[in-house]
């Protein structure tokens, strides 16, 4: 059955504590990247290239050299115009190019051609169409901030659509500088004009919020947005920065000039990955912590109008007649355990997954290659035949949750099997179907289980419940050696909406199970039922035009507090229930 929580938007991430940053600031020198190039666009692609929008052209940067995509009819890469304004990549492999001269072009990545779609529409002079920025919605379709108001586009379709204002009719605004999206419908935008828009792209209504209404005088142009980890929207304007209220309704929100500011216009705003505000301006770029303290400034960074994240975490700034400039944090007495070298026991693979400790203090570091045991007293991995024989599974494979049950055991998610350990026997063991399996005199089981498991949580009689990507919930007997898996059925509403799951959570206070989902909303098992292939599901979704309605269906992780409440970590937004 389809049901309503009642909700309201927060954001649950980690949080930086106050404290002034410790920053190693770079600047990339190339040839053809001067001081005077005037850097408007970052972006990383799947493979690594940096890609950097210019008014002198289209640079892509492999950390050694640059290359260049100019106006050359030529070659197939030739841009039709080399002012880039605006970057965005979309998911089949294209690299969409906004500019100020009416022309919405694209390069193909794998086979380097640029496509070009032009849409200067009769004599309108093309500084109408300089497109400020793109936005690509979870549907594919494209969203034009741009000199002439919105406009949205389709890929596949003839046509540009615009849009018109909710009140007037007439064309939204003389400028719209931004796209911010709020979650995975609703997107709001704004520049020159007297008002602030906020788009529903699924019902496809526009809502018109005076400036003046919320804090903001009608004449002070705004270049930029952001939302922060409470859901506050920070607008960087020609008055400098400022900060909303916390509220749920744009419309009742109100925006007051934030301390420690710039007295020039702020032109730029990136939140960080541990959720610091970043904003630039000509007096620089300035750091805010999730507390709102200044932690950082630097003021020959100026006239900052570009920044990105790229897959290492380093931070990228592109600047107006500054540069481009790289920021690394600071990292002070950590001690680096790296991977193998010749003649040392070292982690089997860089990338790690997860922790856990044991009962003797030993860590358990599970990687994308296989299972490691560090000795923190020693300072040095152990080696780990003891354990694993030289052509068990768990030394290459890819672990994707290391999870200890209340007695002690480890439950350890894999891409190619589910594995179980009894620290007191020191051995391990694989499952590979957890419908047939066998318990031996050491009590380790054997046999067939899902390739796909990586989700465990454990209830108050003693069960695993194993959750998959694309075979269905499982729950895992012990005592009575028994399994039971239950999946989706078509037809049956009440059933597990979706054989995959992204997050598993056990309520103790409600003896029920909560099954995120990636596309269909929240999933509650109570297990006071009677519990076989025909059990029910109580499934939360979102609804159109229901505010209390979950906000997002694809819901990344369960998170509870000491409340009673669970937070639901969305697409974008989080939402924060009662069980």
């Amino acid at each position: 059955m389809i049901r309503k929580l009642l909700i309201c938007i927060l954001w649950l991430t980690p949080v930086l504590t106050h404290g002034q940053l410790d920053l190693i600031v770079h600047k990339i020198e190339h040839a053809d990247l001067s001081d005077q190039s005037e850097i408007k666009a970052l972006l990383q692609d799947p493979r690594g290239y940096m890609w950097i929008g210019t008014r002198n052209g289209l640079f892509r940067y492999d950390g050694y050299d640059l290359d260049v995509y100019l106006n050359d009819p030529g070659t197939s890469k030739s841009l039709s115009s080399i002012l880039i304004h605006s970057l965005a990549l979309d998911t089949n492999d294209r690299l969409w190019i906004g500019t100020p001269a009416g022309i919405y072009q694209y390069l193909d990545l794998a086979s380097d051609k640029v496509r070009l779609l032009q849409f200067t529409k009769d004599k309108a002079s093309d500084s109408q169409y300089w497109i400020n920025d793109i936005h690509i919605d979870p549907n594919g379709k494209h969203w034009l901030a741009t000199y002439s108001g919105l406009l949205n586009y389709q890929p596949g379709d003839s046509a540009f659509v615009g849009w018109a204002h909710p009140r007037t009719g007439d064309t939204l605004a003389a400028n719209l500088n931004f796209i911010l999206p709020l979650n995975d419908h609703l997107l709001l935008t704004g520049g020159t004009g007297s008002d602030l828009f906020l788009i529903n792209t699924w019902n496809q209504k526009i809502e018109a919020i005076s400036k003046n209404k919320i804090g903001i005088e009608s004449e002070n142009q705004i270049y930029c947005a952001l939302l922060d980890w409470l859901g506050r929207l920070w607008l960087g304007t020609d008055q400098g920065l400022f900060r909303s209220t916390l509220g749920s309704e744009l419309s009742k929100i109100h925006f007051k000039r934030t301390t420690n500011s710039f007295n020039q216009p702020v032109k730029l705003l990136h939140r960080l990955q541990d959720n610091s505000v970043l904003a630039g301006s000509s007096d620089g770029i300035k750091i805010f912590d999730t507390t709102d303290q200044l932690v950082y400034r630097n003021s020959q960074i100026k006239n900052a109008e570009a920044a990105y994240i790229d897959e290492s975490h380093l931070i990228w700034i592109g600047t107006i007649g500054s540069g481009l400039f790289t920021l690394q944090r600071r990292i002070k007495d950590f001690k680096n355990i790296e991977a193998d070298q010749e003649g040392e026991v070292k982690l089997s693979n860089p990338n790690v997954t997860g922790f856990w400790e044991d009962e003797a203090g030993l860590i358990w570091v599970g990687t994308k290659a296989g299972l490691n045991v560090y000795d923190p007293k020693l300072h040095s991995l152990l080696d780990l035949k003891p354990y694993l024989d030289l052509n068990h599974p768990l030394r290459n494979v890819y672990v994707t949750q290391l999870e200890p049950d209340s007695k002690g055991n480890l439950w350890i998610g894999t891409r190619a099997g589910g594995f179980f350990f009894l620290p007191a026997a020191r051995s391990l063991a694989r499952f590979q179907n957890i419908e047939s399996h066998e318990v031996d005199e050491k009590g380790m089981i054997e046999g067939e289980y899902p390739k796909t498991a990586s989700l465990f949580a454990h209830d108050r009689d003693g069960h695993t419940w194993v959750g998959t990507l694309s075979t269905g919930l499982h729950r895992f007997d012990s005592s009575r050696r028994e399994t039971l898996r239950l999946i989706s059925h078509k037809r049956n509403n009440e059933s597990l909406p979706i054989d995959g799951a992204a997050d598993l959570y056990f309520d103790h206070g409600s003896n029920k199970l909560l099954i995120a989902t990636l596309g269909r909303g929240l999933a509650i098992l109570d297990l006071h039922q009677k519990l076989d292939q025909h059990a029910t599901f109580e499934v939360y979704q979102h609804i159109e035009g229901d505010s209390c309605s979950l906000s997002s269906n694809t819901i990344m992780s369960i998170v509870p507090d000491d409340q009673g409440h669970f937070y639901l970590c969305t697409y974008q937004v989080a939402s924060i229930s009662l069980i």
